[in-house]
């Protein structure tokens, strides 16, 4: 009986694929949503400047994927950048008493200009008026 060959219609046989495909081909599923992996990237090492470029080669995928994906899942790459930076430098300055400049540079920033004015945005305050609004708490 295992020698013969078998023998279906066509239409048994579109139904058997029709039930079969799902079993057999599972839809793609990443772990982690790129949002959390991009901010798990860069909050691993926040002192690097990140651009794209380094965290696509990180993450292996094409730049054009990332930011893609980010926008799909309602991010995007320098938001991601702003609210990492945004948080590490709210810790340190609650928390250390580092020199601005230092802060600065652990956040990525090249210069403590342009960290005082990113700070200013997200805050509304100077990095030092919120370190001595804290401390004064």
């Amino acid at each position: 009986m295992l020698q013969l060959p078998v023998l279906r219609d066509e239409q048994a046989l579109n139904a058997m694929l029709q039930r079969a495909l799902p079993i057999q081909v599972r839809p793609y599923t990443p772990g982690q949503p790129l949002v959390q992996r991009v901010r798990q990237a860069l909050a691993s090492h926040p002192q690097c400047g990140h651009t794209a470029a380094s965290l696509c080669a990180q993450l292996h995928l094409a730049p054009r994927s990332l930011h893609r994906q980010l926008q799909q899942q309602g991010s995007s790459l320098q938001q991601l950048k702003d609210d990492v930076r945004r948080h590490r430098a709210l810790h340190l300055l609650h928390r250390s008493d580092l020199p601005l400049k230092r802060v600065a540079q652990a956040c990525g920033f090249a210069s403590e200009k342009s960290f005082g004015r990113a700070f200013v945005q997200w805050t509304g305050q100077a990095p030092g008026a919120y370190r001595q609004a804290q401390r004064a708490r």
